[in-house]
């Protein structure tokens, strides 16, 4: 690091210094219990000082300075993926072109594909400031939607909180925390799903609320947020909800005054019923969504043949190796004690190579919650034992052992990633230990009370692993020597504010405060800074080094208003997905959503252009002489930023330094033979070179049954003047000599719609992943509309949502259930 670049630091620390004094002071207001659950003005201010403290020491450089927010190291996802789509998604807001599909993403994509990003409701915000301060600024505006998140992760949690803890710095303390918890820092700004985290405490809290007292608002507002949270991701919503089922059926139990099983499962249905409600309002897009994950994309159809009991059974009986448990124990405490956005290396943690996938920074658990919480939950814990009934025992037990489950047994951590092992779920981790914290901080401080066998238990656990970090990181010297200096500081401070009601006391209570949220703080600045970082330079159309680049594309759009598609020698931005950055269609891209048939497609056809194979990343500049699959998924310019010599490509045009080249093989979209081939005949030719050769002949149909072959013919005479009708439709006149079969490169995904002359036709998948259609000979008229799957269907289950919440709000108005405190 460039310390040079963190001068600011000092000018956060007097303020923090400030902030102390005032903390300091409020101490005994603020660590009295309060009767209810309403929270005070000194307590809502006092957490949001400390966030927006929080948030400038950590994001001071990408708001007010020349970084920008998304990396170049493992969390290249960022910069090559989802600002790229981000930028495409502002000029399709700006234009009105924003729909359905998107021609822009690779050989096309449908919106389903990619609705986690796109239905994100932190858009409400991403788009309209970018909108304003250009898409030069969209570096600034995800650092302000960020922000953003934290500020909001931190009130809600402040307000769930209110149901376990009645001293406001309990709360103040435990949000600070859950408001920098390392997943949200980490995994949450690297694929900006950090609305995840919002979701999953919005939700808790609602469940809540509706536990407390059964009114419409109530169950509208946790009817509405599952429909959120599910419209924005099937996948990340499936997270949330498992997560929010295991909350309520927790806390349930707690709260309710069921005397049977009976009684509680009626209070508890009476609970679900909001989710139901909003489950079937998601529907306008989890059925498409469902159509479409189940047959068409590559992370579905590429996964392994174990069935789902034989999953189960594998990730029920599957434990972490025991000397993975040190970094486990690490990554609870900081995310970046070991190494930030990099990989593991097998010196701190042996593995084997089936085992790789979850060693780089984002897949494994992640939580951050500092070493002075995991002091405190020591403390709730020896509160619970002593001083609880034996229900609560129980059920806090139950949660212990769910919470060390998560994060040894292989089984919680694959049901929550849909039995794909994976810890992308670990934010769960957060809330029973920050809720423990909190809890425990308030019986230290409060209730003066002590627990010290545990607390020496927990003291030992705790540095024992901070040396552990120390003696093995990679690159986090500095935050393991100031986590083991906070711990000790802040636990003496926490043992010396307990003692009385002096002003001392109150500093010391203070200085212990400061010391542990200071951990999550520390943690999120290195996990974001200690980063190869974008700057003004290499972020994405945040400066003009792509003018050259910007004024052949226009030239191109100018010279030829069909549908086509370009791509480039060279990358201005990105390896795969400049076009959207710069708008236009390209075969390039990387989409870690891709259609399966495509990449059945590359591999068969072209696979040189494929990056070491995988199925999402593709590059023209991979295998950029190759005429035959460029033409065969449409390719009609090539830009250049050197000369080429290439016999298909002819020179039309110089912009600066690029020269525009166009394939003059490429004379229309669609690809007409007479005659087609099925698929079995393909698949058995030696090499990708003769199935390129067969498909400059002759259309690939998956299996001769797809089609009336008839008599062969000669190829027709064809020519097309295809363009883009709209954000979904594919327009124009295809004139032909012959009858014969077309090809439309477009993905095979549900729902393409042909229609010839006003007539819908018939399709098959054509050339292994693209829509193939007959023609007889003569004028006609072409349509290709891409309509959601099952998108009727679904409509009908959101409408019956919205019917049915609205007839158990008319028939509910009562009280539901009460706490029992």
């Amino acid at each position: 690091m460039n310390w040079s670049q963190y001068m600011y630091l000092a000018w956060v620390c007097l303020a923090g210094v400030a902030l102390l004094a005032l903390l300091a002071h409020l101490v005994p207001s603020l660590s009295a219990e309060r009767e209810g659950r309403r929270r005070t003005a000194s307590e809502v201010v006092l957490l949001l000082a400390a966030m927006a403290l929080g948030i400038l020491a950590i994001y001071w450089n990408f708001l007010f300075g020349d970084a920008r927010f998304g990396y170049w190291d493992l969390g290249s996802d960022t910069l090559e993926q989802y600002v790229p789509f981000y930028l495409e998604l502002v000029r399709g807001v700006s234009s009105g072109s924003w729909g359905p599909w998107n021609f822009d993403y690779g050989l096309g994509a449908s919106l389903l594909a990619f609705a986690t990003w796109a239905n994100d409701p932190f858009n409400l915000f991403t788009v309209p400031l970018t909108l304003l301060l250009g898409t030069s600024g969209l570096g600034i505006v995800l650092v302000l939607v960020q922000a953003l998140k934290i500020i909001l992760s931190g009130l809600l949690f402040d307000h769930l909180l209110t149901f376990y803890c009645r001293a406001p710095l309990s709360r103040v303390f435990g949000s600070l925390l859950y408001a920098f918890g390392g997943w949200l820092i980490l995994w949450g700004q690297h694929y900006w799903l950090g609305t995840v985290y919002v979701d999953a405490v919005l939700l808790a809290l609602l469940v809540e609320l509706l536990m407390e007292r059964w009114t419409t608002p109530r169950f509208v507002g946790l009817m509405v947020a599952t429909a959120v949270t599910v419209l924005m991701s099937v996948y990340s919503g499936y997270m949330v909800l498992l997560f929010a089922a295991f909350y309520a059926i927790i806390r349930s139990i707690h709260v309710s005054e069921a005397r049977s099983p009976l009684q509680w499962l009626r209070f508890f249905l009476k609970l679900a019923a909001p989710v139901v409600c909003g489950l079937l309002v998601s529907c306008a897009l989890v059925l498409p969504y469902g159509a479409l994950i189940t047959g068409e994309t590559s992370r579905v159809t590429a996964a392994g043949g174990m069935s789902l009991s034989q999953r189960v059974t594998k990730y029920l009986t599957g434990f972490v190796p025991l000397r993975w448990i040190p970094l486990i124990m690490s990554r609870i405490l900081g995310n970046s004690l070991v190494t930030t956005g990099d990989v593991f290396s097998q010196q701190v943690i042996p593995y084997d190579s089936s085992q790789a996938y979850l060693m780089n920074s984002y897949e494994f658990i992640m939580a951050g919650v500092g070493g002075g919480a995991v002091l405190l939950v020591s403390q709730c814990l020896s509160h619970v034992r002593r001083g609880c009934g034996t229900r609560d025992r129980v059920l806090v037990a139950l949660t212990a052992a769910l919470t060390v489950l998560f994060c040894v047994n292989n089984f919680l951590p694959a049901l929550s990633s849909v039995f794909d092992l994976k810890f992308r779920g670990s934010f769960v981790l957060m809330f029973p230990l920050v809720i423990a914290a909190s809890v425990g901080w308030e019986r230290v401080v409060t209730h003066h009370e002590l627990g010290r066998p545990s607390l020496i238990a927990a003291c030992a656990v705790v540095l024992a692993s901070l040396a552990w970090s120390l003696l093995n990181t990679q690159d986090g010297r500095l935050v393991c020597v100031f986590f083991l200096l906070a711990t000790t500081v802040g636990l003496v401070c926490l043992l010396l504010g307990r003692r009385g009601d002096g002003r001392g006391s109150q500093v010391a209570v203070a200085f212990a405060c400061a010391a542990f949220v200071s951990m999550s703080v520390v943690d999120g600045f290195f996990a974001t800074n200690l980063r190869t970082f974008a700057t003004t330079e290499s972020f994405p159309a945040a400066s003009s080094k792509d003018e050259d680049t910007l004024q052949a594309l226009a030239w191109i759009r100018q010279s030829d208003d069909g549908f086509y598609r370009i791509d480039k020698t060279y990358r201005d931005w990105t390896a795969y997905n400049d076009a959207l950055v710069q708008g236009y269609h390209s075969a390039s891209a990387y989409n870690s959503t891709t259609d399966s048939d495509v990449v059945t497609f590359y591999r068969q056809v072209w696979p040189a252009a494929a990056t070491g194979g995988s199925a999402a990343h593709r590059s023209f500049i991979n295998d950029p002489d190759e005429p035959i699959p460029a033409t065969l998924v449409g390719i009609r310019y090539v830009l250049s930023k050197e000369p080429l010599s290439y016999s298909w490509l002819r020179l039309v045009h110089q912009s600066g330094s690029v020269y525009v080249y166009q394939n003059v093989r490429a004379t229309s979209l669609l690809t007409l033979h007479s005659s087609t081939t099925d698929r079995a005949t393909a698949d058995a030719l030696a090499s990708a070179k003769d199935r390129q050769a067969l498909l400059s002949t002759s259309i690939l149909a998956e299996d001769a049954d797809d089609v009336d072959l008839g008599e062969q013919e000669d190829d027709p005479e064809y020519s097309s003047d295809i363009r883009q009708v709209g954000a979904q439709t594919l327009s124009g006149t295809v004139k032909t000599s012959g009858s014969a079969y077309a090809c439309l490169p477009v993905p095979y995904t549900a729902k393409w719609v042909v229609a010839v002359d006003g007539k819908e036709v018939p399709t098959f998948k054509a050339d292994y992943g693209f829509v193939g259609f007959k023609l007889s000979a003569g004028s006609h008229t072409v349509t290709a509309t891409y309509q959601l799957p099952l998108l009727p269907q679904g409509i009908a289950c959101s409408c019956a949502g919205i019917v049915l919440g609205a007839f158990l709000c008319a028939r509910g108005r009562r009280k539901v259930g009460t706490h029992m405190r």
